[in-house]
């Protein structure tokens, strides 16, 4: 049995609509296209790849972590496919992470009047399509306030230079806070994260 054989057994996803997993889209996505796969029951690394190889369009599998493999392909549409192939397999869950989706990013300076549903009305942006708006609020005296800044989730791997709310340009700023972090364990002390 060769590798592709093993593939093509795997059942097509016949999930429900609101059920369907995060796709790339051929349009606003520029690559790398990867998925993470990871076992149902705690599969090693080496036993999720025996259950998946053969992947058509998989250019590399790459360990993730312990239980996770990160599987590289060329294009959007074979991620896409391979994505909904695993979708409903018995064994292997496969996601697209969200960093790969979305990009995160800050505009400052925005009066805290405007709720969320008007900012989101209002921004007019060149190439990249927004999926939230998100006033940033911090604590003080015990409830939570609004500040000047909204965090703004597009879709896509790249974020604009500038939005334009209302005619007024902002600069759009990486969201830091919504990045993934690193998490460093010093020796005899609490993580730290960067």
């Amino acid at each position: 049995m060769n590798k592709s054989d093993v593939w093509d057994n795997f059942p097509a996803s016949h999930l429900h609509p609101q059920l369907q997993p995060v796709l790339y889209s051929k349009t606003l996505h520029t690559g790398p296209f990867f998925i993470l796969i990871s076992g149902k029951n705690n599969l090693h690394q080496l036993a999720l790849c025996k259950l998946v190889y053969g992947i058509p369009g998989a250019l590399f599998y790459k360990r993730a972590s312990r239980l996770s493999v990160k599987i590289t392909f060329a294009t959007a549409t074979e991620a896409n496919n391979a994505i909904l192939k695993l979708a409903s397999h018995e064994k292997v869950s496969a996601i697209i992470p969200e960093a790969s989706i979305y990009h995160f990013g800050i505009i400052s300076n925005v009066l805290p009047d405007f709720s969320e549903e008007e900012l989101f009305k209002n921004i007019i942006h060149q190439s990249q399509n927004i999926s939230t708006v998100r006033q940033i609020k911090r604590f003080s005296d015990g409830k939570l306030v609004p500040t000047f800044s909204v965090e703004l989730k597009f879709n896509g791997n790249q974020l604009p230079d500038k939005i334009s709310i209302n005619g007024l340009h902002f600069k759009v700023y990486p969201s830091i806070s919504a990045q993934t972090k690193t998490v460093f364990q010093m020796p005899k002390t609490r993580p730290w994260c960067i």
